[in-house]
């Protein structure tokens, strides 16, 4: 998973709870017992509340504000990442 926070400590969200980051993305990678990759999945989430990227996560993730922009709300993306849990 990656995160997104805010872009200075004064925009956090502090209520109902202390929000320090948003999940951003979702990925997996399945491999088998000789650790070649199987299957994948990823999926991008558009924020409800961090809807800009913090630089510093934008450098280390190459995730634009316009990639979360075209993400899924969370509410979607999530039941699809945990489809892809079952092992066979």
């Amino acid at each position: 998973m990656e995160w997104n926070q805010p872009r200075h400590p004064m925009a956090a969200i502090k209520d109902p709870i202390h929000l320090k980051g948003e999940i951003i993305q979702i990925g997996a990678v399945k491999l088998d017992e000789k650790l070649r990759t199987l299957d994948t999945f990823n999926v991008m989430i558009c924020p409800k509340y961090y809807k800009k990227m913090h630089s510093k996560v934008a450098e280390l993730t190459m995730i634009s504000n316009q990639d979360l922009k075209n993400g899924l709300p969370f509410e979607k993306a999530f039941p699809r990442a945990k489809k892809t849990q079952k092992i066979d």
